[in-house]
C-alpha cells in the first residue's frame, strides 16, 4: 500500500512539473505577441517625436567624498528624555526613520 501511495504522489508530481513547464512557455509566446503589437502601436503614435542623438555626458572619475556620520545628533524621545546618537557608537546597528505628517507612506509609520 505504501508503494502505492509512494508512486502515485510521483506520478501526481512529475505530471504537475510537467504541466507547469509546458503552461509557462505558452504564456510567455502570448506576452511575446502582445508587447510587439504594442511596440509598433506606441512606434506609430510617437512618430515625428524628436530623439535625442547626443550622448550622455562622461562622468570624471573623481572619489567621493567621506560621509560624514551625524554623532552629535540629539533627540527627545516621548517620556521627554534625552538620547544622543554618540552613545550608541559601536553597538548594535541603529535606523532612524525620519517622517513628514504629508507624506502618506509616512502616516502609515506614524506612532
Amino acid at each position: 500500500m505504501k508503494y502505492l501511495l509512494f508512486g502515485l504522489a510521483a506520478v501526481l508530481i512529475i505530471s504537475g512539473f510537467y504541466f507547469f513547464l509546458t503552461n509557462r512557455s505558452s504564456n510567455q509566446a502570448v506576452t511575446t505577441e502582445k508587447s510587439d503589437q504594442e511596440l509598433a502601436s506606441a512606434s506609430q503614435e510617437f512618430e515625428g517625436v524628436a530623439e535625442f542623438e547626443d550622448e550622455p555626458a562622461p562622468i570624471d572619475n573623481q572619489e567621493a567624498e567621506p560621509i560624514a556620520y551625524p554623532t552629535n545628533l540629539t533627540l527627545t524621545l516621548r517620556d521627554g528624555t534625552q538620547v544622543a546618537l554618540a552613545d550608541f557608537q559601536g553597538q548594535k546597528a541603529v535606523v532612524l526613520d525620519f517622517w513628514a505628517s504629508w507624506c502618506h507612506n509616512c502616516q502609515r509609520n506614524m506612532p
